[in-house]
């Protein structure tokens, strides 16, 4: 009779045990699946917006025939409410290489994200494109050193010019610096778009 229990006793923990591992396959198959079905219900929102023609689609968002370009699917994501999708469509943005890209991305220097804004400054500076230079200028007022940082980096590349801004420098060097960077863009704006 003992060892009959025993034996019965060894199998219900044996079940147990297989019992537990189908119950934790069970909770990571239903985090897989509201991960996909969030997935879903964002790439939907998105067709929506793109079926009802709700992109703002700029004159150099198409092709020399017309068509609109690719990466403007991107477009949507940048206004999403998930930062991590805002993210991925600036570094797919940023990514093109096209410079058509420039005025969808510099709002993004300005979004609440951290992450966001830095990735933004960081693909400016990766385009080189001189009409992004007035937005990184202002994100040197950025709360965040990190951001202030990225957008130093893309003038310094972009322009040639050095300020001597320091990111993380007290606020009144700061001020002073990003005064010399406006002062700079308003006496010599114009002739550095144009190549003067």
């Amino acid at each position: 009779m003992r060892a009959l229990r025993g034996e019965l006793d060894a199998q219900k923990e044996a079940g147990g045990k297989q019992l537990q591992g189908f119950q934790d396959t069970l909770i990571e198959v239903e985090k897989n699946l509201s991960f996909y079905k969030n997935r879903v219900i964002e790439l939907e929102e998105s067709l929506r917006v793109l079926s009802a023609g709700g992109l703002a689609v700029g004159s150099g968002d198409t092709t020399p025939s017309g068509k609109t370009k690719a990466w403007t699917t991107y477009l949507p994501d940048l206004q999403h409410a998930n930062g991590g999708l805002r993210l991925e469509a600036v570094y797919a943005l940023g990514e093109t290489g096209d410079s058509d890209v420039v005025p969808h991305l510099t709002p993004m220097l300005l979004d609440e994200d951290l992450f966001v804004r830095m990735a933004t400054a960081r693909m400016l500076d990766d385009l080189g494109v001189k009409s992004a230079v007035p937005a990184l200028i202002e994100a040197l007022d950025d709360v965040q050193g990190a951001v202030r940082e990225a957008a130093v980096v893309a003038l310094r590349r972009i322009t040639g010019e050095d300020m001597g801004f320091n990111p993380v420098g007290s606020d009144v060097d700061r001020a002073k610096r990003l005064k010399a960077w406006r002062d700079w863009w308003k006496r010599k704006g114009d002739d550095f778009l144009t190549g003067r």
